[in-house]
């Protein structure tokens, strides 16, 4: 189902640090029951947004919420600019780009499988189309120009950054293997992979530390620090091995 609204709001700078030009602004936005933690986003005209949530929590009710279609439980969503706003879900994002939004906010997980997607919303951002992408994917989320976080407790946090040092330590193991013999290809896409997880990992380190509470969970936040600190890799070494493979 596709949902469409067109709001007019005010035009002064908030604390999203958007301002002029925002298409929309959330600000200490509460949603859904039980209530998510607050949270703030802005979308400018041309950007691309990645809203990561935990799995299994609810994209749609935030989607629809950022539409000004659903009210919040607290906080306060602003409209900058007039401007059609696009609720895309059960994979209908082609549907809702025939309609020339102004922003779509869709539920990435409903496309997952559609390799081009990211190629469609690049060529439509170039025409000043601005996307929000909520997913519970890293991958996907950090495919964007800009990231935030929604709806995470600490625990999930805990448990998002276990598996993301796994999985970050398994490909720095393979990238480093590589290392000499000369397959630069796979090389780059370790590099790339790698440069998204870790961009995930400084962010939800960063989530980590902001709600953390004094006793195990301050805790459990320095242990999650010290192992991320043993597999992350120089943004250096990683933009170097995408460069060489990129002139492939």
């Amino acid at each position: 189902m596709l949902e469409v609204e067109i709001r007019r709001g005010q035009t002064d700078e908030t604390r999203t640090g958007i301002g002029i030009g925002a298409i929309v602004e959330a600000i200490d936005l509460v949603v859904g029951d039980p209530p998510s933690a607050p949270f703030s986003i802005g979308v400018a005209t041309g950007e691309i947004v990645g809203l990561l949530l935990p799995l299994g929590k609810p994209r749609v009710p935030i989607l629809r919420v950022l539409a000004g279609l659903d009210a919040a439980v607290a906080g306060e969503v602003r409209f900058p600019a007039r401007g059609r706003i696009v609720v895309a879900t059960k994979g209908q994002l082609s549907d809702a780009l025939s309609m020339q939004p102004d922003l779509v906010l869709l539920d990435a997980a409903n496309d997952a499988g559609d390799h081009n997607m990211w190629a469609r919303l690049a060529s439509e951002r170039a025409l000043g189309t601005s996307f929000v992408i909520a997913t519970s994917s890293l991958d996907q989320a950090y495919r964007s120009d800009r990231v935030s976080l929604a709806s995470w407790e600490f625990y999930e946090l805990t448990l998002a950054m276990a598996e993301l040092v796994r999985e970050m330590t398994d490909q720095t193991r393979e990238f480093l293997a590589l290392q000499g013999k000369g397959q630069i290809l796979r090389r780059g896409a370790l590099a790339a992979d790698l440069r998204r997880l870790q961009a995930g990992s400084r962010a939800i380190l960063a989530e980590m530390s902001r709600c953390a509470r004094p006793g195990e969970e301050t805790i459990a936040l320095h242990t999650a620090a010290w192992r991320l600190a043993r597999v992350y890799l120089n943004d250096r070494v990683l933009d170097g091995a995408i460069a060489e493979a990129q002139d492939r």
